[in-house]
């Protein structure tokens, strides 16, 4: 009787320990491009990195209620996809093809119509209760190294920044090195988030590859001069 009572107790321990382990909040995911029913699963991040323009209110409320305590959504400020209804409005400010991406071109963010739309879009992604921006493709300024490119990405980033959420840039070394620079990056933005850290894409085979720890180390410390923003990494 007293064996069977302590193997009882040391299932209900086990248990407790799982369910324990299981609410533990994880840092931070980036999952866009996964299908809406997967990311509906994911529970107790931090930072949940979604395109939130595939999902309802409702949906990012479910997010929420599962323990993930930060939607950020991805808003692509710097080129024009193929797939996005925007793209028919606005292909013909498209500025060059984009490398090993087939369905996207860069776009001219000089423009007025364009920075417009992105202000409104931020808007609605906004009214669907998101937390953050996930900004991709300030590299339009690395493609384009001009002043009005980079003042016309400023006025992006400080259009969305009055709408009182967070800002993180996704990769964009040369941006963001030119904005530590000019002090600019302390109230804007909030991290930065590096990919191809760990692992990169071979284009030319289609497959990814694992780096070398050389460049691990490079890639990880692009940013780490400055103390100014958070920095992270996709494991990709």
């Amino acid at each position: 009787m007293k064996k069977h009572t302590i193997i009882l107790f040391l299932i209900m321990l086990f248990v407790l320990i799982i369910s324990a382990c299981s609410a533990i909040t994880k840092p931070y995911a980036v999952v866009i491009g996964m299908a809406k029913e997967d990311v509906l699963k994911f529970k107790n991040y931090e930072l949940l990195v979604i395109d939130a323009e595939y999902f309802s209110k409702a949906d990012i409320e479910e997010l929420k209620s599962n323990g993930n305590k930060r939607i950020s959504t991805y808003l692509n400020i710097g080129s024009i996809e193929k797939f996005r209804d925007n793209y028919e409005i606005f292909k013909h400010l498209a500025l060059s093809k984009y490398e090993n991406w087939d369905e996207e071109e860069w776009v001219d963010v000089t423009d007025e119509s364009w920075q417009e739309y992105i202000y409104e879009k931020g808007k609605e992604l906004c009214d669907k209760g998101v937390d953050a921006f996930f900004i991709d493709n300030a590299d339009v300024y690395y493609q384009y190294p001009e002043e009005e490119i980079y003042r016309s990405i400023i006025d992006m980033l400080n259009k969305l920044y009055g709408l009182g959420k967070d800002i993180y840039i996704n990769g964009a070394d040369v941006f963001v090195k030119k904005m530590i620079e000019e002090d600019r990056s302390k109230d804007l933005i909030r991290g930065v988030n590096q990919e191809s850290v760990y692992t990169t894409i071979d284009f030319r085979h289609d497959k990814f590859e694992v780096n070398s720890e050389e460049k691990q180390r490079i890639s990880g410390r692009i940013f780490n001069k400055s103390k100014k923003i958070r920095i992270g990494c996709i494991l990709t």
